[in-house]
């Protein structure tokens, strides 16, 4: 038997060592791959795969998804995981969007990290920088909410009866190179948002 050493590091300084033990018969010598359609690092072998490890670029926090909305999703979009996709093995994911009632708002859970057309897999992160946002005006370290607008943030409050979603906040103040960190939080009463 022969082995492989596979090193894959997060960016965080932890390392994962994975060995693999496989046979010296023809065609029995893995290749490892990232996958960057669904962010997954892959060995294949014999004209087999599986998956090894999920991630995208190594960031943690990200997870791969699968595009059903009959759309675009943009890069910087705020969704919530709407359903499990068996025939692609992919969670699902849709716009988030505040309403006035608790029964219709869906609040947002991760960010689409890069543009993904319909019916295509992609990758969401837990958190996002958004650059060359016109943040004129904006005060850095005041948040940012889920708008009534799908998939969108305000950074005004929404003039909403029930609860409000903090989803990031300004990180620099600028016509033309403004910068908004993405990070949905729980929601909170519109009475404590006042407060905010």
């Amino acid at each position: 038997m022969a082995a492989k050493t596979l090193f894959v590091g997060d960016g965080s300084g932890d390392t994962i060592t994975v060995e693999l033990d496989i046979g010296s018969g023809a065609g029995s010598n893995p290749g490892f791959r990232y996958n960057s359609s669904t962010g997954q690092l892959e060995v294949s072998s014999d004209g087999s795969s599986f998956v090894l490890w999920s991630g995208a670029s190594g960031i943690p926090g990200s997870m791969p998804f699968f595009n059903n909305t009959g759309g675009q999703l943009t890069a910087g979009t705020l969704v919530y995981i709407s359903a499990y996709n068996s025939g692609q093995g992919l969670y699902e994911a849709a716009k988030a969007i505040a309403t006035e009632s608790n029964t219709t708002t869906l609040y947002a859970t991760m960010i689409v990290d890069a543009t993904v057309a319909t019916a295509t897999a992609g990758i969401l992160v837990d958190r996002k920088i958004l650059t060359a946002i016109n943040t004129d005006g904006q005060t850095v370290g005041r948040p940012v909410y889920l708008n009534t607008s799908a998939g969108g943030w305000t950074h005004t409050l929404p003039a909403l009866e029930n609860r409000i979603q903090v989803v990031g906040s300004i990180i620099e103040a600028h016509v033309t190179t403004g910068r908004i960190m993405l990070k949905p939080n729980a929601p909170i009463w519109r009475t404590q948002a006042d407060q905010i």
